[in-house]
């Protein structure tokens, strides 16, 4: 008899949909069918949740409808838990209900892409959510039902019912006896629930009831002012002759039909031959149209009559006036700006010193002043103009201030002999071959300059590292992981040549988990991005899109890896062949690397192809150019023993050309060599960081573009320090490199210029006082070698990504 009746309540409930407002019990059961019990409700014990909160229900293999246990709003839909186990989201895909009373209730572990509510949605009890599966971290097929009350506690949904004391405890709240809940006729419209009242709060609707426009499904039939099918069309009405504006159609006031309504908004009057405030006038707040004006001042002054002035909506003066001209010193107002020979503020004014004298006056030509004085004497060094001439102390007053040194200027400065550091060229830098930084000292347009600025800050107290520079002959773009929120992310920018961010960072990634290990290319017209991340909660994978040169996502993101979904992908790293995009990347636990292709439009050409790939060997940190003709790649490889440094070329659809050439074996190593690679137009050169001195150094070896090796490696670094994560770069004479060294005690980031045989140009340049271990970027823009890396020189050492200069007027 019990399951009878429970059985019975079940279909009342199911059919009549009762709307219950401010009820604490719930009212439904969340699955369709009697109920079968997998885990009870045991409390909530401590913060580790070592005690289950909440009840399993099972769950068919075919899937059960998942339905609200009570009216409320949705609060988060499809959307995960961030906290993880074992890799996977806790309750998977799962809807949180808000109820009126403050309480919620969790629907956990629904089959992913069958949710029937989004966030914000106002549900009903008995309002079907989705199906039932065993997303997240699931043991089977089931629904993890849970309720927390206003506080955030988990509660038993099987204790004693507020409401309802008579059900008992140990008792479902919706497993009450028919008697604790009275089918009534609340509003006395003679219509109960049980008989079809859509709402038992309003004596004027219930079935049979006439419709009215009113947004309300007057008749309970489901539907609302079906009677009027045009309400919210368009429509256009005339509020004075000379004034129509476009509105929707609405419901009347009283309800009973139509009306088209408008934006009834007072609009100001524009000066625009239109009546914009609709008052039956055009233009009155204007009287003027028409008549003679005058605009400008000085030589460009004119005249023309008053008209409107389509894009600020008011009046102007139609003069057209005459172009202005620079300046002169001839007593006329040729800029234009109502002020005379205002850039001679000394005319008129007294001039020259002692035993000259005299006043300002316009030259002839108009370009300057010029002091009438009354030559005299012979110029010394005495800071006296004895010579009448404007200067002071000037040649041959300096020649008695001469001495022997060759790398002092000798120059008479306010009547004392100076000798100061010699700057040939006037450009305020000193000679280098006298102990200053000028290179150049014969050419005022070439001068040594460091300098480093945070340019990308992100969010105040985030983090920020991995950053992937590229220069497109204007201007720089640059991608990087970002902490700003939780997990990590992929962000890009774009900055001037001046290292001053262009607009605003521009979020790239939502994934629901990490994102990492960005790689940024530009086209010539556009960039494209190539990263990884785990959005899919189980496997790591690559993910390719396109941005617009002002910084606009051009595509959605495109999983690389589809075919790949069963093992991890990291490392990408993305190359432009001028028609097409390649990509490779590590895949797996034993580290193959494999090659993408995409056309220019995003799409993948082909399918993935391991080209390097031995199940003995680890194999990680891919970097790969193009040559023109082909790629060559360079990787790390983990043997027995150590590590070796690899090389091989591959056409552009993934065919290979040669063999895999080892540039170096290493001993053995804790970190990978993370090598880099660069073409410089007739060879491959290669940086890594290698141990054969027994401590960790930078080298740089070349291989020809056979494939073969070509001489020794050059040893680039030579410090008691951990030299390491070097990145290279080209730029049509020498090499620049950027790197890591590390100590028990700090970090620091270095430049250093080298020639194409591997000899160093100049001296290790410190640009960071504290990088972060992940991989900086480095890019040549024709004139300047410009490094980015993470630094810690952020708020309370959190981690930034700043930018250098290094240059020489090349």
């Amino acid at each position: 008899m019990e399951n009878l009746r429970w059985g019975v309540l079940c279909l009342v409930t199911w059919f009549l949909f009762p709307h219950i407002s401010g009820a604490e019990e719930f009212l439904y059961l969340p699955i369709t069918r009697t109920p079968v019990i997998t885990v009870g409700f045991c409390g909530y014990r401590n913060p580790s949740g070592s005690c289950h909160g909440g009840i399993d229900y099972d769950v068919r293999d075919d899937g059960d409808g998942i339905f609200a246990a009570a009216e409320g709003v949705v609060e988060i839909a499809e959307d995960g838990w961030v906290n993880t186990y074992h890799g996977r989201r806790v309750y998977g895909n799962y809807v949180q209900i808000r109820h009126n009373n403050g309480y919620h209730t969790i629907y956990g572990h629904l089959k992913i892409g069958t949710l029937e509510v989004g966030v914000g949605d106002e549900v009903r009890a008995g309002e079907l959510l989705g199906t039932g599966d065993n997303s997240g971290w699931s043991t089977g097929s089931h629904l993890h039902f849970e309720a927390r009350d206003a506080s955030g506690h988990k509660i038993d949904p099987y204790g004693e019912s507020p409401a309802y004391p008579n059900c008992g405890a140990n008792r479902l709240w919706v497993n009450c006896p028919p008697t604790a809940w009275v089918d009534e006729d609340s509003d006395g419209d003679t219509w109960t629930v049980s008989e079809g009242d859509c709402d038992d709060t309003n004596a004027d609707i219930h079935p049979g009831a006439t419709e009215l426009c009113n947004s309300l499904d007057d008749d309970c039939d489901s539907e609302t002012d079906e009677t009027w099918p045009l309400i919210g069309d368009a429509c256009t009405f005339r509020p004075t002759p000379l004034c129509e504006r476009t509105g929707v159609w609405v419901c009347e006031p009283l309800h009973r039909g139509t009306i088209c309504e408008g934006d009834h908004e007072v609009r100001a009057e524009r000066c625009n031959s239109f009546d914009d405030d609709c008052d039956g006038e055009v233009d009155e707040d204007w009287p003027l149209l028409g008549v003679a004006c005058e605009g400008g001042f000085g030589e460009c002054r004119a005249s023309g009559v008053w008209e409107c002035e389509p894009l600020v909506g008011g009046s102007i003066c139609n003069a057209v006036l005459g172009a202005p001209s620079p300046e002169l010193c001839d007593s006329l107002d040729n800029d234009c700006d109502r002020e005379t020979d205002e850039d001679w503020p000394e005319l008129g004014l007294a001039c020259g010193t002692s035993p000259c004298g005299g006043s300002y006056i316009c030259t002839t030509e108009g370009l300057y002043t010029i002091c009438e004085e009354i030559p005299s004497t012979t110029e010394v060094c005495d800071g006296v103009d004895n010579d009448c001439d404007g200067e002071t102390d000037e040649t041959p007053a300096e020649l008695a201030c001469a001495d022997t040194n060759d790398c002092t200027e000798d120059v008479c400065f306010f009547g004392l002999c100076q000798n100061v550091a010699r700057d040939r060229d006037g450009d305020t830098y000193a000679d280098d071959l006298c102990g200053g930084s000028d290179c150049d000292d014969l050419n005022p347009a070439a001068w040594e300059y460091i300098y480093d600025q945070r340019v990308l800050a992100g969010a105040l107290y985030s983090a920020s590292n991995s950053p992937s520079l590229v220069w497109t002959g204007i201007e720089l773009g640059v991608a990087w992981v970002d902490w700003r929120y939780y997990p990590t992310e992929i962000y890009f920018a774009r900055v001037n040549s001046s290292l001053t961010e262009i607009g605003s960072d521009v979020r790239i990634t939502t994934a629901a988990e990490q994102s990492d290990f960005p790689t940024l290319v530009w086209t010539g017209s556009e960039y494209a991005l190539a990263w990884s991340d785990w959005r899919s909660t189980i496997t790591r994978d690559i993910y390719f899109t396109r941005i617009d040169s002002v910084g606009r996502k051009v595509i959605g993101d495109i999983q690389v890896t589809a075919a790949l979904n069963s093992t991890s992908s990291y490392e990408p790293s993305l190359v432009w062949t001028g028609t097409e995009f390649g990509v490779v990347f590590t895949n797996g636990e034993n580290g193959d690397i494999y090659f993408a292709r995409f056309a220019a439009s995003g799409d993948e050409i082909g399918s993935e192809l391991a080209i390097a790939a031995d199940p003995a060997i680890q194999e990680c940190c891919p970097k790969m150019v193009w040559t023109g003709t082909a790629y060559g790649l360079v990787w790390n490889a983990s043997v027995s023993g150590g590590q070796e440094v690899r090389f091989s070329r591959f056409t552009s659809t993934g065919s290979p050309i040669g063999g895999v050439t080892v540039v170096e074996s290493l001993a053995e190593m804790g970190d990978p060599t993370y090598p880099d690679l660069v073409w410089n137009g007739s060879i491959f050169s290669l940086v890594w960081t290698g141990n054969t001195t027994g401590n960790y150094e930078i080298y740089l070896g070349k291989v020809n573009e056979s494939g073969a090796v070509i001489g020794a490696a050059a040893q680039l670094t030579n410090t008691v320090d951990l030299s390491r994560h070097p990145t290279l770069v080209w730029n049509g004479v020498e090499y620049g490199l950027f790197w890591q060294e590390v100590s028990s005690t700090y970090e620091r980031g270095y430049l250093m210029r080298v020639d194409r045989d591997g000899r160093r140009l100049s001296s290790e340049i410190l640009f960071s006082p504290c990088p972060y271990h992940e991989r900086p970027s480095l890019v040549w823009t024709g004139h300047e070698y410009i490094p980015a890396w993470a630094d810690c020189r952020g708020p309370d050492m959190y981690r930034e990504i700043f930018l250098g200069r290094l240059g020489c007027g090349w």
